[in-house]
């Protein structure tokens, strides 16, 4: 079908504009159909292990046609999204990385390259779309070294050699033979003045490098204060520097041909246009402040004083000009080229930069001004899609945006009427530490919180969608759902609050005097809950909201609480190196163990209520029987935060102050020791790569079907849990979802069935 003259006119050749109309949308349903379709679908195309609902921010992406390659935030993995399906997928860094720092693209589309931070930093190769590893380069410096990273990294125009540039200390410009695995040449960029071939004499930093489009071999290195050309030779780079350039701090660079390099400055925000075969300067321009969003009711004067202080830290370069943004802006520019003959220069806008006495003057217009809807936002990297089509951008707050490009206007007027906004492409992420995360049982649903970004949100993880999202003014702690998941407690700074779920908001129902209450639960049955104030935990009626009971003992914050299935028993643990269990029917302890150097941050409970489970500051987890510890494993060189076992009591997990999730044989054998390892020697747990921060807060599905673990790095992951055969986990009785929800007096239909619910406050 898809070399069928009948739906695609002259397959055999490269026609991007067959795939958009007019306004930049895909025509058809999906005319790219590699998967195939219907009954007979790929059977690989369903087979997926690992589903991540958020990722942290970019400090680099670059996209394909359909697709987002993005590393996270100084997070071990990098995330894989297809935009049109709504699907990611989740590669981890080797054994040895720490994070990934960029991304490349080849320019054939078919190579991404994944550079790794570690003691020797490495670049991962992959194919694409089946991300299979193909390379492993490594850096051109000793263990003992401390640089650890690599700042940027760019393909050559034939995707046959990649340049990479080392971060500091070493600075190191490092040009691979990549198919071949083979360090073809290795430079020193900055120096204090002792290599004779460095451009820079005084200290200063590397910013960015680049390849000439038509030349691989002709490599640019941008630092803050200059820009210097390296040409490989026969093993070796001769250095050729620009000492032209106006006394600017420069922050992006990118090749718009084979001779002309536009350069952002930070100070001010000036676009610099030179030409690197005559080492002339071309133009330099000056954003135009008509382009600016004042015309969608932002105020005008705080608009130019924000334009003022704009630092270019992306350009782009398009087919018909260049798109630029930076820091402290939440507008993307937009300049197209053109050619003028040299006597119509009365008919250039006098915004526009000419430069030359030739018979043909190049000169760049300002034709459109994007904006993200929240001026408070800032972008922090932007890119196109293959065919121009489209434009992404993430902001600070780690949301991606999206617009369609306008179309070339041709007519040589400025299309600038309108300034067009960008839509969000998928559901809002959080922006910071999530310390809350709970589920219910009738409906696919989990609830988080945030005190960085002040939110609660509320994902349905079989769609991975966010159904619900709401700002507070008052920081957020810690959320509970109710068993039904028509109910919520939220742990507010001045105030814990029980809210109510409706169908489009969160709906303060009471307010109890417990100020920055760090964690609150629900009991299974959903008739009490437990909440703390300091060492405090105090039980309240679901239905009444009358105290019940204060449970005292601890001496320092409570960190933890776990109900048993029955509610009989209530397991907390704090930093005071306390781990009490709680019988609820007589208000007494039950089992008590306290290890004063330890501070404990989760336990948990066999349904018995028989054992405990603890992990804490001490990096190890204990199993405590009748107050004392029957058994011990060292989690080496981590500290173990977060501990659940499955319903079923067949699976324990265990979250690390790494942001590793470990899944540990359980119950435990006969043969395992203190190092959680067999009397063989083999390992009785598997460690997944997940987070870059420590896990905050884990819980499992009630069918045990997947695993969900929130960071400090702001990113909720979804595992989905199998066996060995990678069959998922059998129970006996299939959990069947409630779809009721709570609205105002009036009549809903949803999806099918027809509710009339009377609700009043």
């Amino acid at each position: 079908m898809h070399r069928d003259p009948m739906y695609y006119p002259d397959p055999d050749s490269f026609i991007p504009e067959r795939w958009s109309n007019d306004k930049g949308d895909v025509e058809g349903l999906n005319p790219w159909m590699p998967f195939g379709g219907g009954a007979r679908v790929c059977l690989g195309y369903a087979v997926f292990t690992l589903e991540e609902l958020q990722g942290g921010g970019l400090p680099e992406y670059n996209t394909l046609p359909s697709q987002l390659l993005r590393p996270r935030d100084g997070e071990i993995g990098a995330d894989f999204s297809n935009i049109d399906q709504k699907s990611q997928k989740f590669v981890p860094v080797l054994d040895s990385g720490e994070s990934i720092s960029t991304l490349a693209l080849s320019p054939d589309r078919h190579i991404i390259a994944v550079t790794e931070s570690s003691n020797v930093p490495v670049i991962t190769i992959y194919d694409l779309p089946h991300f299979r590893k193909r390379r492993v380069l490594h850096a051109n410096v000793s263990e003992s070294s401390t640089v650890q990273e690599f700042i940027s990294v760019v393909f050559s125009s034939d995707s046959k050699y990649i340049a990479a540039q080392l971060g500091s200390p070493e600075w190191l410009l490092h040009y691979y033979s990549w198919e071949k695995g083979k360090l073809v040449a290795c430079e020193k960029t900055l120096s204090r003045g002792d290599n004779a071939n460095s451009f820079l004499r005084k200290p200063s930093q590397i910013v960015q490098i680049g390849l000439n489009p038509d030349d691989g071999t002709l490599i640019s290195v941008l630092s803050d204060i200059g820009l210097c050309l390296y040409r490989y030779c026969e093993g070796s780079f001769n250095c050729e520097e620009f000492n032209y350039l106006p006394d600017e701090i420069y922050k992006a660079h990118c090749w718009l041909d084979s001779e002309v390099i536009a350069l952002g400055t930070s100070q001010s925000g000036k676009i610099i246009i030179v030409n690197q075969a005559t080492r002339t300067i071309l133009s330099e321009i000056k954003i135009d402040s008509e382009f600016t969003p004042n015309r969608i009711s932002i105020a005008q004067s705080s608009q130019q004083s924000q334009l003022s202080n704009i630092s270019i830290n992306w350009i782009l370069k398009t087919n018909y000009g260049f798109i630029c943004s930076g820091r402290n802006s939440h507008v993307v520019f937009n300049f197209q080229k053109k050619t003028l003959a040299s006597n119509s220069s009365n008919e250039t806008n006098p915004t526009d930069s000419q430069a030359g006495s030739d018979a043909t003057l190049v000169a760049f217009r300002q034709i459109k001004s994007l904006m993200i809807p929240d001026e408070n936002l800032e972008i922090t990297a932007v890119a196109v899609s293959a065919a121009e089509t489209s434009l992404l951008c993430q902001v600070s707050t780690n949301q991606l945006f999206r617009i369609a490009l306008p179309s070339v206007n041709q007519s040589g007027k400025k299309d600038s009427q309108e300034c067009q906004k960008l839509d969000p492409i998928s559901q809002p992420f959080h922006h910071g530490t999530i310390t809350g995360l709970d589920l219910c049982i009738r409906k696919p649903l989990l609830i988080t919180c945030s005190p960085t970004d002040k939110s609660v949100r509320i994902y349905n993880y079989l769609t991975n969608t966010c159904e619900l999202l709401k700002y507070f003014p008052e920081e957020a702690y810690s959320v509970a759902f109710h068993p039904s998941g028509l109910y919520a407690l939220v742990g507010f700074s001045d105030k814990l609050r029980f809210m109510n779920v409706m169908i489009d908001e969160l709906r303060v129902f009471r307010e109890f005097g417990i100020r920055g209450c760090r964690e609150c639960k629900f009991s299974n049955g959903g008739n009490v809950f437990a909440a703390i104030s300091g060492s405090i935990i105090q039980l309240y009626s679901t239905w009444s909201f009358d105290n019940i009971a204060n449970l005292k003992g601890h001496n320092g914050k409570v960190k933890s609480l776990f109900w048993t299935p029955d509610d009989s028993i209530l397991v907390s643990c704090g930093s005071d190196g306390a781990v009490y269990s709680w019988n609820i029917r007589d208000l007494k302890r039950e089992n008590e163990h306290i290890l004063k150097s330890c501070s404990y941050t989760c336990a948990v409970c066999t349904p018995s209520g028989r054992s405990l489970y603890a992990v804490g500051s001490d990096k190890t987890l204990k199993e405590i029987t009748d107050s004392t510890v029957s058994f011990e494993i060292n989690c080496a060189n981590v500290t173990p935060t977060q501990v659940v076992i499955s319903h079923s009591g067949r699976m324990m997990f265990v979250g690390t102050s790494s942001g590793h999730v470990r899944a540990i044989r359980y119950p435990f054998s006969a043969t395992l020791n203190n190092n959680a390892s067999n009397a063989n020697g083999e390992n009785e747990y598997q460690q997944h790569v997940a987070h870059s921060s420590p896990v905050t807060k884990m819980r499992i599905s009630y069918d045990d079907s997947y695993l969900f673990t929130v960071s400090e790095d702001g990113s909720l992951i979804s595992f989905k849990i199998s066996d060995r055969e990678d069959r998922g986990i059998k129970r006996d009785r299939t959990l069947i979802f409630s779809d009721e929800v709570k609205t105002k007096i009036g009549i809903i239909d949803y999806p099918s069935l027809t509710y009339i619910l009377d609700f009043n406050n």
